[in-house]
């Protein structure tokens, strides 16, 4: 993993160096050099960090230690937030910014590593240990699981950002990280449920205690989904009066419309996560990546168009339409037929 974050490193670094930001991020972003190159160096680096150090919430979640995994992303979620307290009053820059909120996920997790050694000291690396045909055989395993985890997340949250950005500048795509960092935020209370138990359901699976799979699989749907619907109906409501407080008056323009089509985004989005988490646990994974791969780019062309015809509005309701009419209709099929043996 570190070496792939090298090739990675050097192939940003390169369109970095070689590609002007405003052929990147549209000419919206013209005068904006000076704060946004130091940021995006700043970006690429804690970006390279947290690719490698992303492995120790798996390897914690190998030894069904999840709770770790929340301790220390919660702390690093207060020292984000007293990060960017001071960042805003005494040091107003983007980079900063980045730093603050990437930086203290850093240090959690670089926190969480020393602890997780300490704990397991044979999952401290070493050379003498490298096997390359394991490697090999992880390599492609884990390919195939980070495709259906984390494509939706690079089409939705930085390539549709990136359109975003080149449609509409700097405003826009601030207005559209609010709704990325609503997900990510709302998202975590989600994961802390699902996290644990598609393991568990994979090895009530294994042991052919296929009740309790039944039972665990539709209390985990029954909590996601009343949580998703609860958030969304939450937000149509009071959105207009305390986005605004949480924000600044620069937000209080978000009417019910914008606000009722990311709803339907962020109920597709949990519904996707759950169905995914137990495609996983039931060992459907290949079929899982095929089915997303499908849909993301579905999300991608059609996501585009709907933007350039309705603005964030239209892109966030069109990605909710398509993820629920895809693998938000075919992925329970294709669990219920596991956990049924049909």
């Amino acid at each position: 993993m570190a070496g792939i974050a090298l090739l990675a490193g050097l192939a940003l670094a390169a369109v970095l160096v070689a590609v002007p930001l405003p052929t990147l991020f549209g000419e919206a972003f013209s005068g904006k050099e000076s704060a946004l190159r130091p940021a995006l160096w700043v970006g690429l680096g804690l970006f390279l960090m947290l690719f490698v150090l992303n492995l120790t919430e798996r390897i914690r979640e190998g030894h069904l230690e999840v709770a770790s995994n929340n301790l220390w992303g919660a702390a690093g979620n207060l020292m984000a937030a007293v990060f960017v307290s001071v960042g805003v009053w005494w040091i107003p820059q983007v980079w900063f910014l980045v730093v603050a909120v990437h930086g203290a996920m850093v240090l959690s997790k670089l926190c969480n590593t020393v602890a997780l050694w300490r704990k397991h000291p044979l999952m401290i690396p070493s050379v003498k240990s490298f096997r390359f045909a394991t490697a090999r055989h992880l390599f492609s395993d884990g390919i195939a699981f980070s495709t259906c985890c984390l494509v939706t997340g690079i089409v939705e949250y930085n390539f549709c950002g990136w359109l975003v950005g080149r449609d509409g500048g700097p405003a826009a795509i601030a207005l559209y990280g609010v709704f990325i960092t609503l997900t990510v935020m709302q998202l975590g209370f989600v994961v802390m449920l699902s996290t644990p138990t598609w393991p568990a359901v994979a090895e009530a699976l294994a042991r052919n205690d296929r009740a309790w799979a039944v039972q665990a699989a539709k209390r985990l749907y029954r909590y996601g989904t009343g949580f998703a619907i609860c958030s969304a109906l939450g937000l149509l409501v009071l959105g207009p009066l305390l986005l605004p407080l949480w924000l600044g008056r620069e937000f209080s323009h978000m009417s019910r419309v914008l606000l009722g089509c990311y709803g339907l985004y962020f109920i597709a989005h949990v519904w996707r996560h759950l169905n995914h988490a137990m495609m996983i646990g039931t060992g459907q994974v290949g079929k899982l990546v095929r089915i997303q791969l499908v849909e993301s780019a579905c999300v991608a062309v059609s996501g585009a168009v709907a933007l350039h015809f309705g603005g964030i509005e239209a892109l966030l309701g069109t990605m909710g339409v398509i993820i629920l009419a895809m693998t938000g209709t075919v992925l329970p099929k294709r669990v219920a037929s596991v956990l049924s043996n049909r």
